[in-house]
């Protein structure tokens, strides 16, 4: 029997180590990076989405009531003959308005700036037919604002605020 020293394991070389290292670094970014995008696109995405389209109903509202009470208000006037193409002005107009604020907050591609956007085209399509001797109630555009209306209503309603009103004017 020889009388042999036990030879101690060898170690292992440090470049070696450096790499498993830097490989669960990299794992470990990557982990993070991946959850993180999970969570922006699961939780932060929709909260600011869903802030955008309230403040976008919250615009149209407004303007929507201003161009109804706009409308009734020139239709119902006594101190001059109410005129039905005044009346028209002054319901497109503020609505136009209303449209226009909503859809530049609302979230790009979304059902709530598709519609917007309908209003837009009717109105569009309203401007270009209409005959200025003859003139005739919007009612496209009327329906397209109440789709939207539509659409604003438990988006409002789910935030527990009241509608936005407009204040009388003289």
């Amino acid at each position: 029997m020889t009388n042999a020293a036990p030879k101690a394991p060898a170690a292992a070389p440090k470049g070696n180590r450096a790499w498993k290292l830097s490989l669960i670094s990299l794992s470990v970014v990557f982990v993070l990076a991946v959850g993180g995008t999970v969570f922006y696109g699961s939780v932060i995405q929709p909260a600011q989405n869903k802030a955008a389209d309230l403040k976008a109903c919250n615009l149209f509202t407004v303007g929507y009531a201003k161009a109804r009470m706009g409308f009734v208000k020139e239709a119902t006037n006594k101190q001059h003959t109410p005129s039905l193409a005044t009346a028209i002005d002054a319901y497109l107009n503020p609505l136009a308005l209303g449209v226009h604020k909503a859809y530049s907050v609302a979230v790009t591609d979304g059902d709530l700036s598709n519609a917007l956007s309908d209003v837009a085209v009717a109105r569009l399509s309203y401007e270009s037919t209409k005959v200025a001797n003859n003139p005739t109630f919007p009612n496209t555009v009327d329906q397209a604002a109440m789709i939207v209306e539509k659409l604003c209503t438990p988006i409002i309603g789910a935030t527990k605020t009241a509608t936005p009103t407009p204040a009388a004017t003289k």
